[in-house]
């Protein structure tokens, strides 16, 4: 396998740069197709794209989640699962 990579490797990156290339350009196609919403998500689309304040700061989200979390706990559930380490 060693001699393969030194004898092809070059090769081998560039077959994979081009399907992940091909992969994306499928993908946008996709998403390109996909229907825009109704009036009021274009509405809302448009404004988070102008960079539009939220309605509520940051805080009140996480606050949210405090108590969202505390409901899951309650019902002897996990809120979600524990985020991924960092490798």
């Amino acid at each position: 396998m060693t001699s393969f990579l030194t004898d092809y490797g070059v090769v081998v990156a560039l077959v994979c740069a081009g399907a992940a290339v091909v992969y994306g350009l499928i993908i946008t196609q996709r998403l390109l197709s996909k229907s825009p919403g109704n009036e009021r998500m274009q509405e809302i689309s448009a404004a988070v794209q102008e960079g539009a304040l939220t309605l509520t700061p940051p805080s009140d989200a996480v606050a949210n989640m405090r108590v969202i979390d505390a409901i899951y706990r309650a019902a002897g559930l996990d809120p979600r699962p524990a985020p991924m380490e960092a490798a």
